[in-house]
């Protein structure tokens, strides 16, 4: 009884009915879900890989969480409950694109999942963590969830992308960094956007007023082709940073 209580409270906390048991957040992942694909169809899969922003619990007892990123999951069925499992898939490509931040999984089983990163190449499949279904959340202000809600994505260059560098006669080289917007309010918030050389060399923006949808940066920077990159952008309010960092890797190349 009291075990069943515990996760009836903690569920609670996680729809937004309080904050009493978020000590014990049993929910695996909290996700906004861009796009699911299904192999190798959507009516009989096998394989799911899951895009999007997640905060993914920190196994054992607690309501710690990864800070939030983007990447994919790339799912494989159980060994049990299969058809379990392609339901709460289907339902997360429902999901997909609504902007609604929902959970899956559960803390307590699911040893090994993880997010790839978006340029990060397929490899073995985790299975699929079946916990507690699928549920939408309504608390923004709980961490994993407000996390997702402030976490800008890097659009340009995209992760992995080659990316020429401009030669503009006034200015020197330069580099475009575009962001989508997080999926939060954007009144008081602006964007810092910084670029990483290879030698550890940063430079970093002003905050930089949101754009609509997007918003851009013109980050001057002498690049060598072939050179790898790191950019970062993150959220401020009132003029506080906010956690996450979301952070996208490109290679230079001659404009």
């Amino acid at each position: 009884m009291r075990a069943r209580m515990a996760v009836a409270a903690a569920m609670a906390a996680a729809m937004g009915f309080g904050r009493a048991a978020e000590a014990s957040d049993p929910v695996g992942v909290y996700a906004l879900v861009e796009k699911v694909v299904l192999e190798p169809s959507a009516d009989a899969p096998e394989r799911a890989q899951v895009w999007g922003a997640f905060a993914v619990a920190r196994l054992g007892r607690g309501d710690r969480y990864e800070a939030a990123r983007w990447g994919y999951f790339d799912f494989a069925l159980p060994e049990e409950q299969a058809e379990k499992a392609r339901k709460e898939w289907k339902d997360l490509a429902a999901k997909a694109g609504s902007g609604e931040v929902v959970t899956f999984g559960n803390r307590y089983r699911q040893e090994g999942v993880r997010v790839r990163a978006p340029d990060e190449a397929r490899g073995e499949a985790t299975p699929y963590p079946l916990g507690l279904g699928l549920s939408r959340v309504r608390n923004a202000a709980y961490g994993p969830i407000a996390q997702l809600m402030a976490l800008p994505k890097p659009l340009a260059p995209a992760p992995g992308a080659e990316a020429a560098v401009d030669r503009n006669e006034a200015s020197g080289y330069q580099v475009a960094l575009v962001a989508r917007n997080c999926a939060g309010p954007q009144e008081g918030t602006r964007y810092l956007f910084e670029v990483e050389r290879a030698s550890g060399e940063v430079i970093a923006s002003p905050p930089v007023e949101p754009g609509e949808g997007e918003t851009r940066w013109i980050a001057p920077i002498v690049l060598e082709p072939g050179e790898a990159v790191t950019w970062r952008v993150r959220v401020l309010r009132d003029g506080l940073a906010v956690a996450p960092v979301a952070s996208a890797r490109f290679r230079a190349t001659a404009g």
